[in-house]
């Protein structure tokens, strides 16, 4: 049986919307998400275990996104999700974008430049730093290529085993610095949606342990505690 809520409005209603609107396809999500959303929808965390339970059942019948939500929370939603901002309600990309594309994520990375308030999900983490390592990647490889194909300056005694600065390695330090803000904010934000503080991220400096440490708590799932950093 479908959990009854009344008309949803505002603040509520943005959420939701931000929810099922978070792709062009729609693409599923998995239980989980869908009580994280409903507890943020109803705003009653009473709620949260009987969502996950439906979310669970509809879940395994691989249902559409759009008639979950219909078998969740009635005809009414349709209403209530307008394509209008409710005043004094947070823009979209304010929220945290669960099952975030590609395109999405680096959308948001360099949107939100220097925002370490709110959340980021996984999908807005995670696609940042597989586009950081592949980009590295193929910046250090062009670097090792010219480095091996270097030439000496000639004539000018020991000057002569000086080479031209490779241009590569002058990309690859000024795209480093130019993304260190962005990579740190989303850093912070992903904690966050994990229910953790930020500061978190710096645990990253005790080798090996720290980073492992670090990759468990941002591959988790969202915590709606996470909503206190918003």
């Amino acid at each position: 049986m479908g959990i009854r809520v009344p008309r949803v409005e505002g603040y509520a209603a943005l959420k939701m919307r931000a929810w099922i609107d978070r792709s062009p396809d729609h693409e599923e999500k998995d239980a989980d998400d869908l009580a994280l959303a409903l507890h943020w929808y109803l705003e009653d965390p009473d709620v949260l275990t009987r969502a996950w339970e439906e979310g669970e059942r509809l879940d395994e019948a691989d249902g559409d996104v759009t008639l979950v939500i219909a078998s969740l929370l009635g005809s009414d939603v349709a209403a209530a999700l307008s394509d209008a901002t409710p005043p004094g309600s947070r823009t979209h990309l304010e929220l945290p974008l669960y099952g975030a594309s590609w395109q999405e994520a680096m959308r948001r990375f360099f949107l939100k430049y220097a925002t370490f308030r709110g959340r980021a999900s996984r999908g807005e983490f995670w696609w940042w730093i597989l586009t950081s390592v592949v980009g590295t990647s193929a910046l250090q490889t062009l670097s090792s290529v010219n480095a091996d194909r270097r030439e000496p300056l000639g004539g000018l005694g020991f000057l002569d085993e000086l080479t031209i600065v490779d241009s590569w390695s002058a990309v690859l330090a000024v795209l480093q610095l130019a993304v260190s803000i962005p990579s740190l904010a989303v850093s912070w934000r992903r904690l966050h949606d994990v229910d953790r503080s930020g500061t978190w991220t710096f645990i990253t400096f005790i080798p090996i342990l720290g980073l492992i440490v670090y990759v468990v708590m941002t591959a988790g799932r969202s915590r709606p505690g996470g909503a206190r950093f918003d």
